[in-house]
C-alpha cells in the first residue's frame, strides 16, 4: 500500500522587492527553501483553528428540484 501525501494546494504572494531579497537571505542562512520557511509559518499560525465539521448523512438540497 502506497503512503497517502497529504493534498496540497498552491498559493501566489506578492512581495516588495525587498522584502523577498531578505527573505531570500534569511533563507539561506538557515538553510531551508522559502517554500519550506512560508509552510511552517502558515502551520504554525493556524495550528489553533478549528475546522468545522460536516454531518456525515447530510444530503446537498438541489437548487434545481
Amino acid at each position: 500500500m502506497k503512503n497517502a501525501k497529504p493534498k496540497e494546494r498552491k498559493i501566489h504572494v506578492a512581495l516588495p522587492d525587498e522584502v523577498h531579497q531578505k527573505l531570500r537571505v534569511m533563507c539561506a542562512l538557515e538553510d531551508v527553501t522559502i517554500q519550506e520557511y512560508v509552510s511552517r509559518l502558515i502551520a504554525k499560525d493556524v495550528q489553533d483553528v478549528e475546522l468545522p465539521v460536516k454531518a456525515a448523512n447530510t444530503k446537498r438540497e438541489s437548487r434545481y428540484a
